[in-house]
Protein backbone atom coordinates (compact mmCIF):
# COMPACT_ATOMS: atom_id res chain seq x y z
CA UNK A 1 0.00 0.00 0.00
CA UNK A 2 2.89 2.36 0.65
CA UNK A 3 3.19 4.99 3.34
CA UNK A 4 4.07 4.80 7.00
CA UNK A 5 2.72 2.19 9.36
CA UNK A 6 2.97 2.28 13.16
CA UNK A 7 2.18 -0.51 15.58
CA UNK A 8 1.36 0.08 19.26
CA UNK A 9 0.62 -2.52 21.91
CA UNK A 10 -2.06 -1.71 24.51
CA UNK A 11 -1.71 -3.89 27.61
CA UNK A 12 -4.85 -2.38 29.21
CA UNK A 13 -7.29 -3.97 26.75
CA UNK A 14 -4.89 -6.61 25.38
CA UNK A 15 -4.92 -5.17 21.86
CA UNK A 16 -2.62 -3.98 19.11
CA UNK A 17 -3.37 -0.81 17.12
CA UNK A 18 -1.96 -0.47 13.62
CA UNK A 19 -2.14 3.07 12.20
CA UNK A 20 -1.40 3.95 8.59
CA UNK A 21 -1.07 7.22 6.68
CA UNK A 22 -3.27 8.15 3.71
CA UNK A 23 -2.09 6.95 0.31
CA UNK A 24 -3.30 7.59 -3.23
CA UNK A 25 -2.72 6.43 -6.78
CA UNK A 26 -3.64 8.10 -10.08
CA UNK A 27 -5.25 5.89 -12.71
CA UNK A 28 -3.07 6.30 -15.81
CA UNK A 29 -3.74 4.53 -19.14
CA UNK A 30 -6.72 2.67 -17.68
CA UNK A 31 -8.93 2.18 -14.66
CA UNK A 32 -8.04 1.01 -11.16
CA UNK A 33 -10.45 -1.71 -10.14
CA UNK A 34 -13.05 -2.77 -9.69
CA UNK A 35 -11.86 -3.91 -6.27
CA UNK A 36 -13.79 -4.95 -3.17
CA UNK A 37 -11.03 -4.01 -0.73
CA UNK A 38 -7.38 -3.40 0.02
CA UNK A 39 -4.79 -5.54 1.76
CA UNK A 40 -2.47 -3.83 4.25
CA UNK A 41 0.88 -5.57 4.42
CA UNK A 42 4.38 -5.06 5.81
CA UNK A 43 6.65 -4.61 2.79
CA UNK A 44 9.70 -4.28 5.05
CA UNK A 45 9.37 -7.97 5.97
CA UNK A 46 10.79 -10.54 3.53
CA UNK A 47 7.43 -12.39 3.46
CA UNK A 48 5.30 -9.21 2.99
CA UNK A 49 3.20 -10.19 6.00
CA UNK A 50 -0.49 -9.30 5.75
CA UNK A 51 -1.55 -7.02 8.60
CA UNK A 52 -5.18 -6.36 7.72
CA UNK A 53 -7.85 -5.87 5.10
CA UNK A 54 -10.06 -2.85 4.37
CA UNK A 55 -13.48 -3.87 3.05
CA UNK A 56 -14.87 -1.24 0.66
CA UNK A 57 -18.41 -2.61 1.06
CA UNK A 58 -18.63 -3.48 -2.63
CA UNK A 59 -16.70 -3.10 -5.87
CA UNK A 60 -15.05 0.31 -6.36
CA UNK A 61 -13.51 1.66 -9.57
CA UNK A 62 -11.40 4.74 -10.20
CA UNK A 63 -11.58 5.67 -13.86
CA UNK A 64 -8.65 6.69 -16.06
CA UNK A 65 -7.35 10.08 -14.90
CA UNK A 66 -9.00 9.83 -11.46
CA UNK A 67 -7.30 9.48 -8.09
CA UNK A 68 -7.86 6.44 -5.85
CA UNK A 69 -7.25 7.22 -2.17
CA UNK A 70 -7.30 5.37 1.13
CA UNK A 71 -7.63 7.72 4.10
CA UNK A 72 -5.75 7.72 7.40
CA UNK A 73 -6.93 4.85 9.53
CA UNK A 74 -6.35 2.60 12.50
CA UNK A 75 -6.92 -1.15 12.70
CA UNK A 76 -7.41 -2.64 16.16
CA UNK A 77 -6.65 -6.29 16.89
CA UNK A 78 -7.93 -7.63 20.24
CA UNK A 79 -6.79 -10.93 21.70
CA UNK A 80 -9.66 -12.89 23.18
Amino acid sequence: MGGTLTVARNDTDNSINVTYNPVSWTAVNGNIGPSNGAIIYDDTHADDLIIGYIDFGGPQTTYDGGVFSISLGTLKFVQG
